[in-house]
């Protein structure tokens, strides 16, 4: 079986007991919580995902997105070079004036739990929007951070 397909099955597996595999979940994991939260409370915010390794593992996945269909997805790229240097990636512009900025995501102990990938929008009138949106996807991370009482919880079904 070649590795993605590994990668994958083992992806699926996972994802059912603890409540990644569908939108249609009744009860959301706590991450999902998270990511539909910040969306909500920052309209700035085009998406947010989370990447972390569901308990296990050993390779990390996309755990929580504003866009569910993505959830499950394999971490990659300059996703796993955050997760593995601990660097800021971005802000990248992308079209439309939106900057794609990912950071590494720690628990309100500042333990590393994973990586947040933020697609942000500033505002129209932003004197300087690279800075803007690194800064906002910083902020975001911090209030996510306090949130999170360890990488376990982020697994755990949302309230």
């Amino acid at each position: 079986m070649p590795k993605h397909s590994t990668v994958l099955a083992v992806a699926v597996c996972l994802a059912a007991p603890i409540g990644l595999a569908s939108a249609e979940d009744a009860q959301p994991i706590f991450a999902q919580k998270l990511v539909d939260e910040a969306k909500a409370h920052h309209p700035d915010v085009v998406t947010i995902g989370i990447h972390a390794k569901p308990p296990g593992t050993s390779e990390y996945i996309i755990i929580a997105h504003t866009n569910r269909a993505s959830v499950g997805h394999k971490s990659e790229g300059a996703d796993l070079v955050t997760l593995k240097t601990g660097k800021t990636d971005g802000p990248n512009p992308l079209p439309g004036g939106v900057f794609d900025v990912g950071v590494t995501l720690k628990d309100h102990a500042g333990k590393k739990v994973g990586f947040v990938a933020v697609h942000f929008h500033p505002a129209a009138d932003s004197k300087d929007p690279k800075a803007d949106a690194l800064h906002s996807v910083l902020k975001l991370r911090d209030e996510l951070a306090q949130e999170i009482p360890s990488e376990a919880a982020l697994f755990k079904a949302g309230d």
